[in-house]
């Protein structure tokens, strides 16, 4: 068995101890690790149908940044 290490950009760091590869595969398979390449290729083409209240919805992103407070990670949009 091996330990493993990964990171989501510069903001967490994780370890999986003495697991297999194949575990490792598995968890990382069902895990989603938000970082900015995450953001810009999945998050903000579906910010239409995330960002509404049923009548009105955020449309158009110029930019956007993420980033971390005391309550975890955020994403500022303009």
């Amino acid at each position: 068995m091996a330990s493993w290490f990964f990171t989501n950009g510069n903001f967490y760091g994780y370890f999986i101890n003495d697991v297999s590869e194949q575990e490792v595969i598995d968890v990382a398979n069902a895990l989603v690790l938000p970082n900015d390449y995450y953001v810009q290729n999945t998050l903000l083409s579906k910010l239409q149908s995330l960002c509404t209240d049923g009548v009105t919805s955020l449309t158009q992103i110029t930019t956007h940044a993420l980033g971390m407070d005391l309550n975890g990670l955020i994403i500022n949009l303009q």
